[in-house]
Formats: structure tokens, C-alpha cells, sequence
């Protein structure tokens, strides 16, 4: 069974990795935006960056033996930190393109939903990011550890964080 972790872990990559497909679109198109291309391969850019790096992350997820910096709750911790501002900005920098993109009295030549959507994942990209970075921290303050100390693959051995189980009562 997945932890809570792993998968907003494996959310936020399917969001890194699909807003860099749909960034990749929007650095091709011919659209009218004056940043589009450019904002859309910084996206690409970040999307394969965060991608590359949320894999390594899932790959020092379950050791823990390990007394490797990556297997510390802290480094991940820091890592999804540093990636919701990122993301937000964006999202921000995407959809300040679609005003241009989507004006139907010009001739936008259809990239309305490449920006749009490259937006919408980068913005749901952040709050995964963000949604991973507290659990982190949620699970190592309950069990008494400090995130520099406390490998993560020992944050799955302490209790729940506020997730209680569904018991029928019938």
C-alpha cells in the first residue's frame, strides 16, 4: 500500500511531467503572446528539472537503513518547499499569456488551450508540492523528530497524521 507520501510524490510528478508536454507545445506554437514561447520553455525547462528530480527523490523514499542526505525527511522537505514558489510563478507567467491567446477577436491560432492548460497543471503542480512539503512536516513533528534527523522512509512507521481509517459500525 502507497503512503500518503508516495503518492502525492507520484501526483506532483504526473504534474511536472504533463505541463512539461503542454509547455513543450506552447514554445512551438506561433501564438501571438509576447512571452508565450519563452514562458513556455521555462516551463518545459522547470517541468523536467522537477521531474528529473521528484524520481530521485521516490528512489531514496524506502531505505531506511540509509544514512544517505537524500533519505533525510529534511531534503524533501526543502525540495517541495522550493517547488511551490516556482511553480506558482508559472502558473502565473503562463496564464498572463492566455489574455493574448485566447482573444477570439484576433488571430490566435488556436494555442488558447496549450497556455491554459500548461497554467492550470503548473498551479495544481504547486499545491501538490505544497500538500507534500506539509505532510512532511505534519509527520515528523507528530512523532517528536526534527526533520533534520528523522529519515523519511521512518515517517511511514509513526502514526497516522489525522487520517483515521473508515470503521463500519453495522
Amino acid at each position: 500500500m502507497l503512503s500518503p507520501r508516495t503518492t502525492l510524490y507520484s501526483f506532483a510528478l504526473a504534474g511536472a511531467i504533463s505541463s512539461t508536454g503542454t509547455a513543450i507545445a506552447c514554445t512551438m506554437s506561433d501564438g501571438i503572446g509576447p512571452y508565450t514561447r519563452s514562458f513556455g520553455g521555462l516551463s518545459a525547462a522547470t517541468g523536467l528539472l522537477s521531474a528529473m528530480w521528484i524520481v530521485i527523490l521516490i528512489l531514496y523514499n524506502k531505505r531506511p537503513l540509509s544514512e544517505h542526505l537524500l533519505t533525510r525527511a529534511s531534503a524533501h522537505f526543502i525540495s517541495f518547499i522550493v517547488f511551490t514558489p516556482f511553480w506558482f510563478a508559472i502558473s502565473i507567467m503562463m496564464a498572463s499569456q492566455a489574455s493574448y491567446e485566447c482573444d477570439t477577436n484576433d488571430e490566435a491560432d488556436g494555442w488558447c488551450g496549450s497556455v491554459v492548460t500548461t497554467s492550470v497543471l503548473a498551479l495544481t503542480t504547486s499545491i501538490l508540492a505544497s500538500a507534500a512539503a506539509f505532510l512532511i512536516y505534519r509527520t515528523a513533528r507528530r512523532s517528536g523528530f526534527s526533520l533534520r534527523t528523522i529519515n523519511i522512509a521512518n515517517l511511514d512507521k509513526q502514526p497516522s497524521v489525522g487520517i483515521v481509517p473508515f470503521h463500519s459500525s453495522w
